[in-house]
């Protein structure tokens, strides 16, 4: 029996990016299901380009009853489910029909490419997470923003890569914002939703406020949560970035050994300790050799996809800053030996290091 798989998608003013999409998922889904939830540019003729099935959906501030609309639509066995600025970059229907099974749903590797405010030169960086995607006919989503799919069915990784770049092109996040608030004023100690709110201003660059909303999902988290690493690890960007350090250095200490294996928690301690032995060396002097033990716990722990992980925390990027490290510190072998070994891994950031080190 042939199995059948839908890609199902709401957009809204996406003709820049849905033609990326819709071509990269040729060949792998038979039948396309676009809700369109008032576009004013060319997108519902691109996606009859497409030979997408399209249909309307009057918004309404809840992105579940769009999806779910949608999902209604589609007549296939498995509904894969897309946004306009993400596209398969490696997987095949094959890939999906044998990774899927009865009564599972499917995760896909997503790829999300942004720019660093942490890096003053705002290179890009890519974060790697396994997301619920894929789900049989039937199945529904909850949750009016960043919603999630109502199913308690065990979840299987399935062997597709999929990019998503739209951090860099378009804001959204005063529309998100807007619901989100609306949703915590009538559940104020909801942690998924105190949560997504606090990531939202944090993506904004809007720090201190970020910093307050962490802190209040900090106080209702549970260790079980999924998202809690990523949530602590931007926590404590936060306070970087707004230079209010001294709460952080409890946070670590409390945190340190839930998340020993995670290269990001790691990172983010290594900068954080170099950002608070700077800001008072006499005061702080005693942190130092903290800076170098997370790096170097970065780099055994290796890059993970158990946690949402920036790529590079478990390789290049641990390898430089440890580089930097040994360098501002003098000791210019272990420099060349962190340098090469971030070349090793493509970052050729590093050689001009090493040729100033010469």
């Amino acid at each position: 029996m042939n199995t059948t798989i839908s890609l199902v998608m709401i957009v809204k003013n996406e003709e820049a990016n849905l033609p990326r999409c819709l071509e990269s998922v040729q060949g792998i889904v038979d039948e396309i299901v676009i809700v369109d939830t008032g576009s004013e540019d060319n997108t519902k003729e691109i996606a009859k380009q497409f030979g997408a099935k399209v249909y309307d959906f009057e918004w309404c501030n809840d992105f579940s009853a769009a999806r779910n609309y949608a999902l209604s639509k589609a007549t296939g066995d498995w509904n894969l489910v897309l946004d306009a600025d993400e596209y398969i970059i490696s997987g095949t229907k094959s890939d999906l029909v044998n990774g899927l099974k009865k009564g599972t749903v499917g995760q896909i590797l997503l790829i999300d490419v942004f720019k660093d405010k942490m890096n003053k030169e705002e290179e890009l960086s890519y974060s790697k997470i396994y997301l619920s995607r894929i789900m049989s006919k039937g199945t529904k989503y909850i949750g009016k923003i960043h919603e999630q799919i109502d199913s308690k069915l065990p979840r299987v990784k399935v062997n597709l890569e999929v990019g998503h770049d739209g951090y860099l092109h378009k804001d959204k996040s005063e529309r998100n914002l807007a619901i989100l608030y609306d949703v915590i004023k009538k559940d104020e100690k909801n942690s998924y939703m105190l949560y997504q709110l606090a990531h939202t201003l944090f993506v904004a660059g809007k720090n201190e406020q970020a910093m307050m909303w962490y802190e209040k999902y900090y106080k209702v988290s549970k260790l079980n949560e999924g998202y809690r690493c990523s949530a602590i690890v931007d926590y404590l960007y936060s306070m970087i970035q707004i230079g209010k350090l001294e709460k952080g250095i409890t946070i670590i200490e409390k945190e340190k050994a839930n998340y020993y294996d995670s290269p990001d928690f790691n990172f983010v301690c290594a900068t954080f300790y170099r950002e608070l032995v700077l800001s008072n060396v006499e005061k702080y002097i005693n942190y130092l050799p903290l800076i170098e033990s997370y790096y170097i716990n970065c780099l055994e722990i290796g890059e993970t996809t158990k946690y949402t992980s920036v790529v590079g925390t478990g390789s290049y990027a641990a390898a430089y800053n440890l580089g930097v490290w040994y360098e501002v510190s003098k000791q210019f072998d272990k420099a060349k030996v962190c340098y090469e070994m971030a070349i090793e891994w493509g970052y050729e950031k590093a050689a001009e290091r090493i040729k100033l080190l010469k």
